[in-house]
């Protein structure tokens, strides 16, 4: 069984590297989408959207943020993945990254940056996680069309 666990184990982390890394690229479209309110979908159809895929990043975050250290240092090539999510317009998701990261710095990355001089992330005060009903709050708004004919 020891000889099976390493390779099903790297298949696992680059599985959960390659979804987290497409649900972080549907979310970034859709909130660009929604802020050039262009396309034939409807707004409302995207404000569903954006805010489902924002719930099920952040959902995604969580359960990371809930992994204990050697587990989630086990994770450390998602950290470009948990930096690019830093693009998105939403606090709740650019809170959760922030403190991943921060941790990961602290964890398997604090050897390399220690060895290249470098300062890991700016230090920020310290947010309270949003709840799944503020994350739902937080969505991007879409601009305001009603003043535009299209």
């Amino acid at each position: 069984a020891g000889t099976d666990s390493k390779p099903s184990a790297t298949a696992a982390k680059s599985l959960i590297k390659e979804q987290s890394e497409a649900l972080l690229s549907f979310l970034l479209q859709k909130e660009a989408t929604a802020a050039r309110g262009v396309g034939a979908v409807s707004k409302a159809s995207l404000i569903s959207e954006t805010k489902r895929t924002t719930e099920l990043m952040c959902e995604l975050l969580d359960a990371f943020i809930g992994l204990d250290d050697p587990r989630l240092f086990t994770l450390a090539a998602l950290t470009p993945t948990f930096s690019a999510c830093m693009q998105s317009k939403n606090e709740g998701i650019r809170e959760r990254v922030h403190g991943l990261v921060q941790r990961m710095f602290k964890g398997p990355l604090s050897d390399r940056i220690k060895s290249e001089g470098k300062s890991p992330v700016a230090t920020k005060k310290k947010v309270a996680t949003p709840t799944p009903a503020e994350v739902t709050e937080t969505v991007p708004p879409i601009a305001d069309e009603s003043s535009e004919e299209s």
